[in-house]
């Protein structure tokens, strides 16, 4: 596959010595004698500079992002040293030095995986992805190319996942999956149309029309170069244009030949035009090669070949002189450092004496409201530790009080009970002798005397009630409506007395509910249901309340939720008001748990689980 040749992007000595001196020394920006300051710039500018140099000039980029690595760590300056790798990572992919290049870019993927920064964490797998293509590893930068189209498709980030997609186009070329590759570029191609990137999207046609030339359709390739060209024309790429006039022209060599001199010609002329020397050397080099197929004369042929030539000893002349260039600006600028630095040297150590003055005095003004604060603090303290002391008093009365009822309660339900029993077992008994006892005389008594016989009937008929209403009476004091009936119908009684009001509506949802649990769960369950519904009512202020009882994998859960104006669970805890406190310690003593959510004005939501 013909590949698009790499463009240079040559900046005027001058402007880059300007621009590191800047860069090196802006802090020796002094407005006057007495105002002697030094601005030092940031990790983040130096970082920003340093990228800004990778196409331009390694050396620089190395040594400012060395500088950053030195002055910073990942715990100091998480962001600069994740940025600075990055840097260093280019700088060695850009040389050639691939499995460095790895080394730094996972520095930079480790820490955008502990910030969970989805966009950083695509161009850490994306940088991955290049250097393992760099070391000809291309079923491995398939994988991290993979992944880093997905961290920019979970951000809707186009353009980079174009990006990763083309990546994965030239992934699929080199493992030979022609097809996946094609798809690939499909898919890039679709994003990238979405985005005003054109000068990627250009890049892009050609490469896909490239593609097709070489594995595809040559229809479709042809297709595809010449959307690449129109749109290049259109946006003015005009270094991009030489490129694809470059490419025609190869492709049209045994094709059209009279086609293929004009594309050569034209990408020859923008090449001289924006001073492309190594694209210009290249096209040369096309040039003599179509003129010695072309079967043309020899000398024409020579001399082409003698302009390529040429062509390559300017461009060899000219790096070197580069080389020798930048050699002095960096000798000169070394000894502008040392002036500067000596400079610095004098303006700091005055500043020096001024900053030890300014901050004795701060220190002896600090110190002394530190030590009235201190005072304040420490009687702070001692009323905060009253308050404590007191809120514990508190709370321990709050305990004993609801062991206090509870006790009550129990020995309430249990005097009840005995109550029941001596009605049922002793008055009950006495009660039933006396009815066959009375039954017996029955036979004895003279049938003609209606008198008697209706007193006797009278009599029957008490004593009938007397022991049916003995044994109601236990009955009842044996058990409730909770006791009698369970505790769902005793929440059914609750939620019918509540409705009765007409202003509040009660819901209940059960599930698993149909076998009784032990009197005692179902009496602490009870209690603090109608603790939590008065809560509601009274304080949140609820016209709607949910109540959901389960049972499951031997344990109740019981949840309440209401529509009422909620509160604070910060100032809950340190009032521990509302009834809370004892619902809390009601569940702990049977090895349950309370899980609370509420905030102003959403509601409260209160969750039992208890196990039986």
């Amino acid at each position: 596959m013909k590949m698009i040749v790499k463009q240079r992007i040559w900046v005027p000595l001058s402007w880059a010595l300007t621009l590191s001196i800047a860069l090196l020394f802006q802090c020796c920006n002094t407005t006057s004698e007495t105002e002697n300051s030094v601005e030092i710039p940031s990790l983040d500018t130096i970082n920003f500079r340093a990228s800004s140099f990778l196409k331009v000039d390694l050396d620089t980029a190395l040594q400012l992002t060395q500088f950053v690595l030195d002055h910073c760590t990942e715990e100091s300056n998480v962001n600069a040293y994740a940025r600075a790798s990055t840097n260093m990572g280019r700088i060695y992919y850009e040389r050639g030095i691939c499995d460095s290049a790895i080394s730094y870019f996972r520095r930079a993927h480790t820490i955008a995986l502990k910030n969970n920064d989805l966009l950083e964490l695509g161009n850490s797998y994306n940088h991955i992805s290049t250097a393992y293509m760099c070391l000809g590893e291309f079923e491995t930068a398939s994988a991290y190319t993979d992944s880093a189209y997905q961290k920019f498709k979970a951000q809707s980030d186009y353009i980079s996942m174009a990006k990763a997609a083309t990546n994965q186009a030239v992934n699929c070329i080199r493992l030979e999956n022609y097809d996946s590759s094609k798809r690939w570029f499909a898919i890039a191609i679709n994003y990238a149309e979405k985005t005003t990137e054109t000068g990627f999207l250009v890049t892009l046609y050609n490469n896909f029309g490239l593609f097709h030339r070489d594995f595809g359709d040559k229809d479709t390739g042809s297709l595809y170069l010449t959307k690449s060209l129109n749109l290049a024309r259109k946006a003015g790429h005009n270094v991009s244009l030489a490129t694809i006039y470059l490419n025609f022209g190869q492709d049209l060599q045994k094709e059209n030949p009279a086609l293929c001199k004009e594309y050569l010609d034209s990408a020859l002329t923008l090449s001289r035009r924006f001073k492309l020397s190594d694209l210009e050397e290249t096209v040369l080099g096309a040039q003599a090669i179509f003129l010695r197929d072309q079967k043309m004369p020899v000398d024409l042929v020579g001399d082409a070949y003698e302009k390529y030539v040429d062509k390559v000893k300017e461009n060899q002349s000219e790096i070197r002189s580069k080389a020798f260039a930048e050699y002095e600006i960096k000798y000169s600028s070394t000894e502008k450092e040392k002036e500067n630095l000596r400079l610095q040297n004098k303006l700091q150590e005055r500043t020096r004496k001024q900053r030890l003055l300014i901050f004795t005095a701060v220190f002896l003004g600090m110190s002394t409201l530190f030590i009235l604060w201190g005072f304040y603090q420490n009687k702070k303290i001692l009323v905060r530790d009253k308050q404590i002391y007191q809120q514990k008093i508190d709370a321990l009365l709050k305990s004993q009080e609801i062991q206090n009822i509870d006790s009550m309660l129990e020995i309430q339900a249990n005097e009840r009970t005995r109550i029941a029993t001596e009605l049922h077992d002793r008055l009950g008994s006495i009660l039933s002798a006396l009815k066959l006892n009375f039954s017996s005389m029955e036979d004895r008594f003279d049938n003609k005397v209606e008198s008697n016989r209706g007193q006797f009937d009278i009599l029957k008929n008490l004593i009938d009630d007397a022991a049916s209403e003995v044994r109601k009476i236990s009955h009842d004091m044996a058990s409730g409506v909770l006791a009698k009936f369970g505790l769902m119908h005793a929440v059914e009684h609750l939620r019918k007395a509540i409705e009765a009001s007409g202003k509040v509506t009660m819901q209940i949802y059960e599930h698993g509910m149909d076998e009784r649990l032990l009197g005692s769960h179902e009496i602490i369950l009870y209690r603090i249901l109608q603790e939590l519904i008065s809560n509601s009512l009274k304080h949140g202020k609820a016209s709607s309340i949910d109540v959901h009882l389960t049972k499951e994998n031997h344990r109740v859960i019981l949840i309440v939720e209401d529509n009422g104006k909620g509160f604070d669970q910060g100032k809950l805890n340190r009032s521990e008001g509302m009834g809370l406190p004892n619902i809390k310690n009601r569940v702990k003593n049977i090895g349950g748990q309370v899980t609370l959510d509420s905030n102003p004005k959403s509601g409260t939501t209160v969750i039992i689980e208890i196990p039986v």
